[in-house]
């Protein structure tokens, strides 16, 4: 079978999403939410780039990649 991802809203949409997997006796699993600021501020060096970067965007400073430019 295949993976079918869900998004809920809200805690609302959420529990309904459950519920019809369980009437359906779907099984299901659920992952936890990654908290990219806590990755990006977990260590001394990371905190310090992420200042660093953000403070030469606010200066304008920085250079605009395309996407297609990343990878060469």
């Amino acid at each position: 079978m295949r993976l079918v991802a869900a998004y809920p809203k809200n805690k609302v949409q959420e529990k309904a999403v459950k519920a019809v997997l369980k009437a359906m006796d779907v099984p299901f699993e659920e992952e936890p939410i990654v908290d990219d600021t806590a990755y990006l501020l977990s260590t001394n060096a990371n905190k310090q780039r992420l200042a660093e970067s953000m403070e030469a965007k606010s200066k304008g400073e920085g250079k605009v990649l395309k996407i297609d430019e990343l990878w060469k």
